[in-house]
């Protein structure tokens, strides 16, 4: 996962404004990873947002590492950690608001924790796509929910600061998870509107998904996709595809249609931006010990063969010699 030390978290503005202080890997100078806002912008000028005057660096024409992304093959993740979901069980309410942009929800009780190491990511807000954003090597995915992490203050740490689980939607039966909002979505339809939504289920989502070895996911560097599409993001996508039910998904996008101010793109999603090949893939369940071979033990073994083949040469050049020698004797003999 991408390597940014994180020290403290001043948290400002959810995923609109916050401000992540960052401590160097090279020295000790702090650094600051400003998220900000930019001008007024709409899907109708996605090919734009690269001109908006943002209070921060705007990387939506400019970055290298721009999401989403259209994963077309899967790579060795054996480096990558099994990940363990804890205290969503606490989340028994949020706030959810109608941005403008969608529907996002702030919460702050649930973490995932990186099993190899318990480096912790604290859940910060989640917020939903219409149409999905990822693509997968697969059909049917059309809601992608984004769950914004950010990483605890800790002078150990050596990952990255802001961590986003990403699981995509197809349609199906019926949502338990997403059921709370689609029954408050008539509070929501207008921009500024909110309200306090029950949501018990994450928890038991994940915890699902752990107990039935589901858990695989792939993982990437990326971007914010929403302007100023802000860079060093870690991206960790969900392989287990959910189920919505029509009248769920229905309900959402006409809620988007209202909410996102565009006269021609009626949904609030970001085309894709990169296509990526052997996308490091964790395949679930518990993490086998081994990895294959190290270097070190390539290296061990290349010393053994070559200590093998010397001994080897020795061997025959002695038999050799000894052969020469038996047979110098025999003639001396019968000379």
């Amino acid at each position: 996962m991408f390597l940014l030390k994180a020290t403290q978290l001043n948290f400002q503005v959810i995923f609109q404004k916050f401000t992540i202080v960052t401590r160097s890997c090279e020295s000790d100078n702090v650094h600051y990873l400003n998220i900000g806002k930019c001008d007024e912008w709409t899907y109708d000028g996605v090919d734009t947002w690269g001109n908006l005057r943002c209070d921060t660096t705007n990387f939506c024409s400019t970055g290298q590492f721009q999401s989403p992304v259209n994963i077309l093959s899967s790579g060795d993740g054996s480096f990558l950690p099994r990940l363990t979901f804890t205290d969503y069980s606490r989340i028994e309410k949020m706030y959810c608001d109608n941005n403008g942009h969608g529907i996002e929800c702030e919460f702050f009780n649930g973490y995932y924790v990186n099993d190899d190491n318990g480096e912790t990511f604290q859940s910060a807000q989640f917020h939903l796509h219409i149409l999905s954003e990822e693509t997968l090597p697969r059909p049917g995915d059309v809601v992608s929910l984004h769950i914004v992490h950010l990483q605890n203050p800790s002078p150990s740490t050596s990952k990255i600061a802001i961590s986003v689980i990403g699981i995509l939607f197809k349609i199906g039966n019926a949502s338990p998870l997403l059921d709370p909002i689609v029954q408050q979505l008539p509070n929501l339809q207008l921009e500024g509107n909110g309200t306090t939504i029950d949501f018990p289920g994450f928890q038991q989502y994940f915890s699902d998904l752990r107990a039935q070895n589901k858990d695989s996911y792939w993982n990437y560097p990326g971007s914010l996709t929403t302007p100023p599409c802000t860079e060093k993001i870690d991206w960790t996508v969900l392989e287990f595809q959910p189920t919505l039910s029509q009248s769920q998904f229905d309900n959402l996008l006409a809620t988007i249609k209202v909410t996102t101010h565009s006269a021609t793109n009626k949904t609030n999603r970001r085309p894709v931006q990169r296509k990526l090949y052997n996308v490091p893939y964790y395949p679930g369940g518990p993490r086998s010990t081994s990895h294959g071979p190290t270097p070190s033990s390539i290296a061990l073994a290349v010393i053994v063969a070559i200590l093998l083949v010397v001994v080897l040469v020795l061997a025959v050049l002695l038999i050799m010699k000894s052969t020469s020698s038996q047979e110098t004797h025999s003639y001396s003999s019968v000379q």
